[in-house]
């Protein structure tokens, strides 16, 4: 049975409208993540809103035969569990549709350590989500019934970035997956999701030299060998932070 990708994403953005759409190389950077997913061995599930917008992303879908799934526009958890349950699967690894070259093989080790230690939740380990976009989280469904359950008693239902803090208690079974360093010297300068202009000019930069299927380890040999390229996007993480930083204040603080 194949392991199972979603694939989160939505039209609206407030730095990029349509980031999803644009292109990278010849395919839209959603194509890219539906096709790295599959020839990775993944059955791919689009996620996206209900929202009218979102009817773009529908249509990129059915260019690649993808599944897609549309529910709660801003509480993504309440969609991911409503996609778990439309489906009947149990268990299930999720990215952003914005990170186009995530790495499969952190994936697939995500969802190993699920199932090894018999977790509900392996979430994003820290140097991804901190920019370096290699990996999302791991998951089960009745986990994922739970937390929905408990953001619909959140402040705001706006969940674009996840108060981890409110949602998860001392009894929850889950960890962080551990950082991954593919590269000698342990590359950190590295900036591979896409929220800034600059970020897109990076990424193109990279679809130019590799298609879908390149391996996560050649892409960052390749930074590493090119450091000028690390310079195009990465004083842009500062901001990307504060960003997440600022919603969750704006969003979860009283």
């Amino acid at each position: 049975m194949k392991q199972i990708l979603f694939v989160t994403v939505r039209y609206s953005s407030s730095r990029l409208p349509g980031k999803c759409l644009l292109k990278l190389g010849e395919i839209s950077i959603l194509a890219h993540c539906i096709l790295r997913g599959r020839e990775a061995g993944f059955r791919v599930i689009v996620c996206t809103g209900t929202d009218a917008p979102n009817i773009e992303i529908v249509n990129e879908c059915l260019k690649y035969d993808s599944e897609v799934f549309r529910g709660e526009p801003l509480n993504k958890i309440l969609r991911w569990s409503n996609c778990f349950q439309h489906f009947d699967i149990e268990y299930a690894h999720i990215i952003d549709g914005d990170d186009p070259y995530f790495d499969p093989l952190e994936i697939k080790s995500s969802l190993e350590l699920l199932g090894e230690k018999k977790l509900d939740l392996v979430r994003t380990s820290n140097r991804s989500d901190s920019g370096f976009a290699s990996v999302g989280l791991s998951v089960r469904a009745n986990f994922m019934n739970i937390l929905a359950q408990r953001s619909l008693g959140l402040k705001s239902q706006n969940l674009d970035v996840i108060p981890w803090n409110l949602l998860l208690n001392d009894q929850d079974r889950w960890e962080f997956l551990p950082d991954n360093y593919l590269t000698k010297n342990n590359l950190t300068q590295l900036r591979l999701t896409l929220d800034y202009p600059e970020d897109l000019e990076l990424l193109q930069k990279l679809a130019y030299r590799f298609n879908y299927s390149a391996s996560r380890l050649d892409i960052e040999k390749f930074l590493l060998n090119n450091p000028e390229l690390l310079k195009v996007n990465f004083m842009r993480n500062s901001d990307f932070m504060e960003n997440k930083r600022v919603q969750l204040s704006y969003n979860f603080n009283d």
